[in-house]
């Protein structure tokens, strides 16, 4: 009877949860209006005996009939209305999208296609970084006009390009998520929420240096030097330009194994999303020592390049200042982010200290994550500890043995000895002894409880009841001789 009333109840839910649905497809929503919001309620009796809610039969039983063939028809009639929106269809195609499995042949394909595209997008990342490096560097050397001008010409190529590559990246990501059932197949960029990402992406791809702003800057004033420099626009999209650096970062999380369709599956079983965090947490645990060096060095070469872009103006228009070049820069980037900073080169302008402000975070961050990792190097294994464990019990347990004899030789020689006299030089050696065995003893017994797990502890209860049990059996059989052979007496 309790189940009855409680399947009676999810159905109520159920239409009503249904009834909204409808209200919103349909396009003829005053009939759906005219639904009753809830079933009428079930004449309902108590039974004195079992002491729970019990359903009338027949009453109800027509009731429920009743009020199902009225919401049939009202919802029939609404369905046959609408000549715009086929509900079933529509059932059919969410239910085709997202309640079958996936296709793995078909899955790979989106996935492979994926990759190739972000293989174009790194290419065009590359040849962009580069080409905007050389213009940087260009630009305070002596140099042909016309080849200037063809750099940058070049590099605004190479932005139109990755713009499209980043939009191409999207839409075949997209194809992707709908590949494993993840989306509809009429899901957009916008429905899937994708777009803005997207959107973020092209507002940091689309700064580059170009032609329009090659004589454009604007003069800032230095109270520490007490000079007055020009600040090129091109430089401030040099500096933009370093934000790509995401793209190649993307590219090899997403062509780690951590991040393929095997991994995208075993994530899925157990709850989880193989992410680009994923994948990050996947390098810090196995490749941790290696993950944090190239991630150090990666940082000191792209800051070291930042904070020379930053005080390159400055340095120009004064002889005593040399973080223009790059391997001063560099070295005041390596003392920053190990957070020691001796002050023979220090960033002077605005925006240099900010880019110094920066590097000294993450230097303390990468810091921080260097002692993690060497901390994970110098922690054992399970089987490393166990190894170790069984050692450390092997050379104490032969002290062990060794403590024992000696113990009992010293009251072996006592016990021969006339008299049967013992001085007190000779009891306190007895007792040094004796205290000493029971240390080593009770510092190997608690290696064996630190190193032994659950299995073995199991193994060794289990050999303990065994050898109980070979005591029983051998008392068994010794009593059953003993009753034989008193029988063979008696008779």
């Amino acid at each position: 009877q309790m189940c009855i009333r409680d399947r009676y109840q999810r159905r109520v839910h159920g239409d009503q949860l249904f009834k909204k649905f409808l209200m919103r497809i349909s396009p003829d929503p005053e009939a759906l209006s005219r639904l009753p919001e809830t079933r009428p309620s079930v004449p309902v009796t108590y039974d004195r005996h079992i002491g729970h809610e019990n359903i009338s039969s027949h009453s109800s039983k027509s009731r429920v009939q009743e009020n199902y063939s009225d919401e049939h028809k009202l919802i029939t009639t609404s369905l046959e209305n609408s000549h715009s929106h086929d509900f079933k269809s529509l059932v059919k195609g969410v239910s085709g999208d997202l309640g079958n499995l996936e296709n793995g042949r078909e899955t790979s394909f989106y996935f492979q296609r994926w990759r190739l595209v972000e293989v174009a997008s790194l290419v065009m990342t590359i040849i962009s970084l580069g080409l905007s490096v050389l213009v940087s560097q260009i630009r305070f050397l002596e140099h042909e006009e016309a080849t200037f001008n063809a750099i940058l010409i070049l590099v605004t190529i190479s932005t139109l390009l990755l713009l499209f590559a980043n939009v191409l990246n999207y839409l075949c990501y997209l194809d992707y998520l709908k590949g494993r059932k993840i989306l509809r197949k009429a899901d957009t960029l916008k429905s899937s929420g994708l777009l803005n990402n997207l959107i973020i992406e092209l507002i940091f791809t689309l700064p580059h240096p170009n032609i329009a702003f090659k004589e454009l800057s604007f003069e800032a004033y230095n109270e520490t030097v007490g000079l007055a420099y020009d600040i090129a626009l091109n430089d401030l999209m040099n500096l933009l330009q370093l934000f790509k650096i995401l793209f190649i970062l993307r590219f090899i999380f997403a062509s780690s194994p951590y991040f393929d369709c095997s991994a995208q599956r075993i994530c899925s079983m157990y709850g989880a999303t193989a992410s680009y965090a994923f994948v990050i947490r996947s390098f810090m645990k196995k490749f941790s020592f290696r993950f944090v060096c190239v991630s150090f060095g990666v940082s000191v070469l792209v800051f070291a390049y930042a904070l020379q872009l930053a005080e390159r103006p400055l340095g120009v228009k004064t002889t005593d200042f040399h973080l223009d070049s790059y391997p001063n820069a560099l070295w005041c980037t390596v003392i920053t982010m190990a957070t020691v900073g001796y002050g023979d080169y220090y960033p002077r302008t605005t925006l240099g200290r900010i880019i110094a402000f920066i590097i000294c975070n993450w230097g303390v961050l990468n810091t921080s994550l260097g002692v993690i990792s060497i901390n994970q190097y110098l922690e054992m294994s399970s089987l490393e500890r166990k190894a170790y464990s069984t050692s450390l019990r092997l050379k104490n347990s032969k002290v062990i043995k060794q403590q024992a004899a000696s113990l009992l030789i010293r009251f072996a020689q006592l016990g021969r000895r006339k008299g049967g006299v013992i001085t007190t030089r000779e009891l306190l050696g007895l007792n040094h002894i004796a205290k000493d065995f029971k240390a080593r003893k009770r510092i190997y017994d608690s290696i064996f409880e630190e190193s032994a797990n659950t299995s073995e502890e199991f193994q060794r209860q289990m050999m303990l009841v065994n050898e109980e049990m070979k005591v029983y059996v051998r008392n068994q059989l010794r009593l059953s001789e003993l009753l034989k052979e008193l029988r063979s007496e008696t008779e």
